[in-house]
């Protein structure tokens, strides 16, 4: 989850603090995983994405054997625009009628002629952490008309048989920033370094 956050930042390209760039289109099939070169110098070329997930057999404890999560498929991405004045980005807007989408989208996908931010991102980063969480399913999986649930911010249900996880102090952290990834209003959602610096102060809570 850390590495996904991670990735979203990267490729939101920061600059002065700001994301310069919007994905618009994550979901797990966009990450791939690296397998890095191990400790014996051997390659692994058999990349996949976030769906099928590698393994390693290696015993080794450095964490630069570990897989790299990165972003791909760009082709609905979008540069940002900032204000001069106020050094904030700019809104934009999407006014195609009928844009089809899936059950990782972001509720300003399914409406006509909204602002719409990097906020966007974050909500669909959500939707993937709903997907780990889950052990695959997707977001809204028991509804049939997943685009009216999303439109009406209706709240992801994690199904029963995965209760027996709500003491574990990691499977509870990243159900909390997935709360707030997937909040209604583009406004109320974190940015993804904020999701990072979340991730990463929960990680050392649970490490300490």
């Amino acid at each position: 989850a850390l590495q996904a956050a991670r990735g979203l930042y990267q490729a939101q390209m920061y600059y002065g603090g700001k994301p310069t760039f919007v994905h618009a289109d994550l979901n797990p099939s966009q990450f791939l995983v690296f397998v890095p070169r191990s400790s014996n110098g051997d390659t692994h070329n058999n990349n996949t994405s976030i769906t099928k997930p590698t393994t390693n057999n290696s015993n080794s404890s450095n964490n630069n054997n570990l897989p790299i999560l990165q972003i791909n498929d760009f082709n609905q991405g979008r540069f940002l625009t900032r204000s001069l004045k106020t050094n904030e980005t700019c809104p934009f807007r999407s006014c195609t009628k009928n844009q089809r989408g899936n059950r990782y989208h972001t509720p300003e996908r399914f409406m006509e002629c909204v602002d719409q931010s990097d906020a966007i991102d974050t909500y669909s980063l959500g939707s993937t952490f709903f997907f780990l969480l889950t052990d695959g399913f997707d977001p809204h999986y028991d509804e049939r008309n997943y685009m009216k649930a999303i439109k009406s911010g209706k709240e992801v249900h994690v199904p029963r048989r995965m209760d027996y996880l709500d003491h574990h102090e990691a499977y509870v952290a990243l159900k909390e920033v997935m709360t707030k990834c997937l909040a209604f209003e583009l406004r109320d959602r974190p940015s993804a370094l904020e999701v990072v610096r979340m991730l990463e102060d929960k990680l050392k809570e649970i490490e300490a």
